[in-house]
């Protein structure tokens, strides 16, 4: 187990309380994405190995572990943004952070996932590729 800020350890135990409120609350409104998350941060460690192995074994994948870049307000210009072509992927990315009036700072970090590197693929798997992919529908 490595320690991370904002991490919160827990056991096995501790993981599977926590499972239950998120996960019911979650198929009862799965527009609470805080609900959403700590579910798949306390039952998720199968597949986020398997999705770490999987980028540790793409060259490019493996210099994303290491470099660990994230997509912050600070490492975007939103103005320019404005004016790329609509369709393009930065033009539509921020139509849908004004939309659902987020920022890529609002997503919350990850908390109870007991491995630094995994707590990265989380944060910038899953919960950043689910906001990219929701632009494709």
């Amino acid at each position: 187990m490595t320690d991370y800020p904002g991490h919160i350890p827990t056991d096995v135990i501790q993981k599977a309380l926590l499972a239950v409120g998120p996960g019911v609350a979650a198929l009862q409104d799965p527009y609470r994405h805080d609900m959403v998350a700590v579910l798949g941060e306390t039952t998720g460690h199968l597949a986020l190995n398997t999705l770490r192995d999987r980028i540790r074994g793409d060259p490019e994948g493996y210099t994303i572990l290491t470099e660990r870049p994230r997509i912050r307000l600070s490492t975007l210009d939103l103005s320019k943004m404005a004016f790329l072509p609509d369709g393009s992927l930065g033009r539509e990315y921020l139509c849908f952070l004004e939309d659902n009036r987020v920022t890529p700072d609002s997503r919350a970090d990850v908390k109870f996932v007991d491995n630094e590197e995994l707590a990265y693929v989380m944060q910038r798997g899953p919960r950043f590729t689910a906001q990219l992919t929701r632009l494709a529908h």
